[in-house]
């Protein structure tokens, strides 16, 4: 099943189903996708999931080369934008620091 996040609109094969996001995204996403837009996107989609407006998926994909942290992680870590080597996400889930790229497959 693909889902696409397009143009304002999360569409599956019945149509529109809400205004949930501006980001032209797949689920899954291709590999190399962007971790913290593909983050963004399934916390949107498990926002309609949990409103009853779609139904559950998993897949699995490989993300840019990035670093993912937790948000109580980043917090103790301070202001970390400045880090140019590798982009940083920020996740929902808890744990430590991950880094992601080729030869990473997550599974959501």
């Amino acid at each position: 099943m693909s889902i696409a996040l397009k143009s304002n609109v999360l569409k599956t094969v019945d149509g529109p189903l809400s205004s949930l996001t501006q980001s032209t995204l797949t689920l899954p996403p291709p590999d190399g996708a962007d971790l913290q837009a593909v983050y963004d996107a399934e916390n949107a989609y498990m926002r309609a999931m949990r409103e009853g407006r779609v139904a559950p998926i998993w897949y699995d994909w490989v993300p840019a080369l990035s670093l993912s942290g937790s948000r109580r992680e980043l917090a103790r870590l301070g202001d970390v934008s400045g880090f140019e080597a590798e982009p940083v996400a920020i996740r929902g889930t808890g744990g430590t620091i991950v880094p992601q790229g080729p030869g990473t497959i997550n599974i959501s």
